[in-house]
Order: C-alpha cells, then structure tokens, then sequence
C-alpha cells in the first residue's frame, strides 16, 4: 500500500520505528502500517515528516502533528521535527479502505451492519416514528421511556 520506501539509514529506520507507535486518531491504527508516512528526511538533528492525511481538512491534524512531532523528537540524535502535511491519492485511499475493510465488498458490509441492527433490541428510530405516525394519541415516545 503506499507511503514511503522503506528507510535505508540508522537515523531514518529508528525515525520509522518511532513512528509506527503513532496511532491515526480515528482508525486507531499505525499510521505506518495505513500508509499515512510518505517521507522522512533526516539534515543532521532536523527531520522532517511528510504525512498524507486521509481527507483534506482533517480535523484531528493537529492531533497527528503533535503526536508524529513527539515520536520523532523522541528519537536518539533528533534535535528538532517539523512535519509536513499532504492528502492522499484516491487511489492511496481506495488501498486503505481496501486494507480496512479485509477485502469486503460494499454489499457483504452492508449486509452485516443490517445483521446487526436487526438483533438489536433497542429500536428507538422505529418507536418514535409509530408514535408520530400515530399522533392522534397524542402520546410520544421520550429516550427516558425506553431508558435511554
């Protein structure tokens, strides 16, 4: 899946090592092993990490600047990090979804999430709407009725 060629360097490797305990926010994954580090480059303590974000306009960049910026200052012979942001590919992100989804096609997906909301026992969706549609009760159904 995308991202940067593999390091060839003590400093780039023990960047990359450190790197793979950042955990993408959301995903809750490595975001090494997501495809999200697209560079590292090391000018004696200075690195800089280019990471593509999976949408543009992340909301939780900064999350990810300051958690990247941690793990690579934290490396042995780093003195300082800036990180450089970038938006993936449609086809990088067409690799990840793929990669998240264990090769699933969009109807196996869907016909699961049905699975599960169906041995639900909880249907306050379908509760209110009966009750609007029989308005003439006069009766609604309120989240402390049904214990929410």
């Amino acid at each position: 899946m995308g991202g940067m060629p593999e390091p060839t360097d003590p400093l780039t490797d023990a960047l990359h090592e450190a790197l793979s305990h950042v955990l993408d926010p959301e995903i809750k994954r490595p975001i090494t092993e997501l495809g999200m580090v697209r560079s590292i480059e090391v000018v004696g303590s200075h690195a800089r990490v280019g990471i593509d974000l999976t949408t543009p306009g992340c909301p939780l960049k900064d999350t990810l600047t300051r958690d990247v910026t941690a793990a690579a200052v934290s490396v042995e012979g780093v003195g300082d990090a800036r990180v450089v942001m970038g938006v993936m590919s449609a086809d990088q992100r067409a690799a990840l979804r793929t990669l998240l989804r264990g090769n699933f096609t969009d109807a196996q997906i869907a016909a699961a999430i049905g699975q599960v909301w169906t041995q639900r026992s909880d249907r306050y969706s379908e509760l209110r709407a009966a009750a609007e549609s029989g308005a003439a009760s006069g009766r609604r159904v309120e989240m402390h009725y049904i214990g929410g």
